[in-house]
């Protein structure tokens, strides 16, 4: 709830002076004031038989506010063009409100903005005249009048229960409620002077307290219903809609956000570039926000319009995908059955005997000028220099249509870069490309493949470094699997991968060597390094050492040879040979 503004010193002026220029004969009974005063006892009436009927919709009761003491910064909103007194109610304490003060009577008016119904700065007789039309119902009323129901999204029949709250949002700074009350089937919650005349003015619906039967408010799209008033318009008819605990069991529509870099839909990781809006053909809303990807519609005929979070972020990595763009090119050298027609005004699909005609399917491709590189180094493992003959291969989405998109031969300086690369991956298992050794020069082995996956396009460099070994070099190393207790060798089906260390940071690890055989020779570069097990061994696990049980179960072992468990050895290499015998040490796994 925000604070209003006081009044501005000039508009104080303003009315003061208008004060001291009104002739109170002006306000003399005529018969046009007795038809009013009937008409307002006639309206006393009315509200009296509504809420002996349904109850009194502000059963909390409405405050007032000291005008005076309230924000002076609120001063430029008006929040219901005729209510003086800021009641949240235009009527007849209003009128009396406004009338004692242009008699001098009083000099607290209320919000004077609400109290200049024509807006031409000063608060008069003239604005006293279309009050009374307004509270009377026989003139123009001032600013724009909403109609509001609840109702059943699939049946379109009003919903008994439940709480609502009109509230409005001024230039997305500040927000005040306007109204509130119990929502009955039977009524129709109307409001009327609603500023209108300005797009900073925004207003939402919120629902509370629902009905058995309704868990999930405003459908699955949040708790509030939004609007504005387009221009020149005057009147809105608004049925909130909400749809039952069972109906959104049963969803009847599919909705997908194509990351195309990706070749995914990126709601299956429950994550969205956007939000999507369903309403009919006759512009009424039935979504005004779908963030999942699926939703329940009754039938007939629909249109899904997509608002992209870059429309409101203009850095915004991923935007709606472009059909002439040369990404879409590229999408479709891949892709080529992908419908990837313009769909920025929206998609129009029917829903037929519960059925939805078809997908609705939303495409995204990354900002422009955004791409990856891949850079890789071929090295010997020994000395570290670069190796040249190696014949590697770029394979663009391995798992899916496995792309060789380039290929290069290691020269003298063993590296390269391959740059351009469009492709990307939710997580590891969605890889986006494979770096293939697919030859090395005669009497060297070493690691065949690895794959990269990178979350977005950003312009990142991944680095990755091969290392190769002389078939017939000096291997001086070997590790072995042991049973912790007896000493059993259990290297059969075994294998792990060396990392290099920095014992400076215990966080900087690379991989220099791959699946290595366990009980095997082995040669490698002399520094500091952790060997990892990465192949279980059937009914065994390691010792973790950062648990006080783990540690009382390898008592026998200094803890410093590992990192922070027995399948992670650390150890040195000089001139070829380990510091230490290499052992990964195991036990019988609990079932």
């Amino acid at each position: 709830m925000f604070h209003l503004k006081r009044i501005l010193a000039g508009a104080v002026a303003a009315v003061s002076a208008c004060t001291l220029i009104v002739s109170p004969s002006a306000f003399a009974l005529t018969d046009e004031e007795a038809e009013y005063e009937a008409m307002i006892r006639q309206k006393l009436a009315e509200r009296e038989a509504y809420e002996a009927e349904f109850g009194d919709p502000f059963e909390e009761g409405t405050p007032t506010y000291n005008y005076e003491e309230l924000d002076p910064e609120f001063a430029k909103i008006a929040t219901i063009f005729g209510d003086v007194n800021f009641d949240k109610l235009v009527g007849v304490a209003d009128a009396v409100q406004m009338l004692r003060y242009l008699l001098g009577e009083t000099e607290d008016l209320g919000n004077w903005f609400n109290a200049d119904l024509n807006q031409d700065g000063v608060v008069n007789v003239l604005d006293f005249t279309l009050l009374k039309q307004q509270i009377c119902g026989n003139g123009q009323k001032k600013g724009g009048s909403a109609a509001i129901k609840l109702v059943d999204l699939m049946t379109g029949e009003p919903i008994d229960g439940g709480y609502m709250s009109l509230f409005c949002v001024y230039d997305n700074t500040w927000s005040y409620e306007i109204g509130n009350w119990k929502n009955k089937k039977d009524a129709t919650a109307f409001f009327n002077g609603l500023p209108n005349d300005d797009p900073k003015y925004v207003y939402y619906i919120n629902v509370s307290d629902l009905p058995k039967g309704y868990g999930n408010i405003l459908g699955n799209c949040g708790q509030q219903f939004n609007f504005s008033y387009a221009e020149g318009e005057t009147a809105k008819a608004i049925n909130v809609r909400l749809i039952s605990n069972e109906d959104e069991k049963n969803p009847n529509v599919s909705i997908k956000q194509m990351d195309w870099a990706m070749d995914k839909n990126i709601l299956e990781n429950g994550y969205n570039y956007g939000w999507v809006t369903i309403l009919d053909r006759e512009g009424n809303m039935y979504y005004q926000r779908v963030d999942y990807d699926t939703c329940a519609l009754p039938d007939g005929e629909y249109r899904a319009v997509l608002h992209p979070y870059s429309e409101i972020w203009s850095d915004y990595g991923m935007i709606p995908l472009d059909p002439e763009s040369d990404f879409a090119k590229y999408v479709k050298s891949n892709h080529p059955d992908a419908d990837l027609t313009d769909k920025s005004a929206g998609i129009d699909f029917t829903v037929k005997n519960g059925k939805a005609d078809r997908e609705i399917v939303f495409d995204f491709a990354p900002q422009p000028g955004y791409s990856n590189s891949f850079k890789v180094s071929c090295l010997n493992g020994v000395t570290g220099e670069p190796l040249e003959g190696v014949e590697v291969s770029l394979i663009e989405a391995p798992d899916t249509y496995a792309k060789k998109i380039a290929t290069w031969i290691s020269d003298e300086t063993g590296t390269h870069t391959f740059t351009d690369l469009y492709h990307t991956g939710y997580n590891s298992d969605n890889r986006a490309y494979k770096i293939s050794i697919d030859s090395l020069p005669a009497g060297y082995e070493g690691d065949r493949e690895v794959y990269s996956c990178t979350s977005c396009l950003a312009n990142d460099t991944d680095e990755r470094t091969f290392y190769f070994y002389e078939t017939e070099g000096a291997k001086q190393l070997s590790a072995d699997v042991v049973k912790l207790g007896d000493g059993t060798l259990l290297n059969d089906g075994a294998s792990f991968d060396i990392y290099r260390f920095n014992s400076d940071n215990v966080g900087d690890i690379t991989k220099v060597s791959s699946n290595i055989k366990a009980g095997e020779k082995f040669a490698i570069q002399d520094g500091d390094y952790v060997a990892i097990l990465n192949s279980k061994v059937t009914g065994y696990a390691g010792i973790d050492l950062f648990s006080e049980e783990g540690k009382a179960l390898a008592a026998d072992l200094n803890e410093d040879d590992f990192y922070g468990n027995t399948c992670a050895v650390r150890f040195s290499v000089k001139d070829g040979a380990a510091n230490k015998a290499l052992k990964f040490y195991v036990i019988p796994a609990e079932n």
